[in-house]
């Protein structure tokens, strides 16, 4: 048995009953416009939709408030683990790791801040006023020094090609990678094995992002869809061609709902239950913003709630 995580797991177990609900999210996504979702809401996730916030009904203000409650959950969580947050900082730098990537291809493509920043999730050292400032850099040049002068971890990586003139993004998010690679491994050579598989599993859905940027990315993913063929993950890219953005996503999040489940039951008291926790959030969060914008765009009600992923 690992070491015991016994008094994080009840402190997520408690975080855990403010959770949405798979079924709730199902009921959600049935319902007929966007002020329909919002009453509903205010009703059984009041969280989500706070007092001063509550204006026109929008996806994007339900984006926004939604990766508040996650980044302030993720927060609360990393300060009942207190010196031990150390052991699961992977967790937090592969938040910062999505941002970086999504600030270094928005500045490249020349995409819209809000754009850039759809999606991304606060963390002790980017918080939601550094993301903003992050995703409005003009180039990746610019992106790269904000990050030295903050003194991130991830800043040197890529300060080198984020400076030249016409810097290769593919290159750029290598060296983010390698950077990310290695700091989460250094962690989990320590680690029990809900660590490992939760690194496992975030780094092959990083190789498999990172490909899709190559000359020729069939080859790039090739060889990472021999790896883990009984999770969802690994069946997506066994099927062969660049998967799509969302869902590369939801079989990243669905792997690690499974295999963190599984660690929770033979150990209750070990990390598995917090990392069950934090997939969950994660997928009620993918959940949230997914049905908002589908109401919104007119989706088949039985489609959106059919792709609801969170338990």
């Amino acid at each position: 048995m690992s070491e015991a995580w016994g008094d994080v797991v009840a402190r997520a177990a408690g975080l855990s009953t403010r959770l949405v609900g798979g079924d709730t999210l199902r009921t959600l996504a049935r319902t007929p416009d966007l002020p329909s979702l919002w009453s509903s809401l205010e009703r059984l996730a009041p969280e989500y939709l706070p007092a001063a916030e509550r204006r026109a009904p929008s996806p994007p203000l339900l984006e926004r408030a939604a990766r508040r409650v996650m980044g302030a959950r993720l927060a609360v969580l990393a300060r009942w683990c207190g010196g031990r947050v150390t052991r699961i900082a992977p967790v937090y730098e592969a938040e910062d790791h999505r941002s970086i990537r999504a600030a270094l291809r928005g500045a490249a493509a020349g995409a819209p801040p809000d754009e850039r920043r759809a999606g991304l999730i606060a963390t002790p050292s980017l918080p939601e006023a550094a993301l903003d400032e992050l995703t409005q850099q003009p180039t990746t040049a610019a992106v790269a020094a904000l990050l030295a002068a903050w003194g991130h971890p991830f800043a040197s990586a890529i300060l080198e090609e984020a400076a030249r003139e016409q810097p290769d993004l593919y290159t750029l998010e290598g060296r983010l990678d390698l950077r990310f690679t290695r700091r989460a491994e250094a962690v989990a050579y320590y680690a029990g094995a809900p660590f490992k598989d939760w690194v496992r599993v975030t780094l092959l859905a990083q190789g498999a992002w990172t490909a899709a940027l190559a000359e020729d990315p069939a080859a790039a993913l090739a060889p990472l869809a021999l790896e883990m063929p009984a999770t969802p993950l690994g069946a997506l890219l066994a099927r062969g061609g660049v998967p799509a953005a969302d869902a590369l996503d939801r079989a990243t999040i669905e792997t690690h709902l499974a295999v963190q489940r599984a660690h929770a039951r033979r150990d209750p008291i070990g990390l598995g239950p917090v990392l069950y926790f934090v997939a969950r959030l994660r997928a009620e969060v993918r959940d949230l913003t997914r049905i908002a914008w589908g109401i919104a765009l007119g989706m088949p009600a039985p489609a959106l709630a059919a792709g609801v992923v969170a338990p």
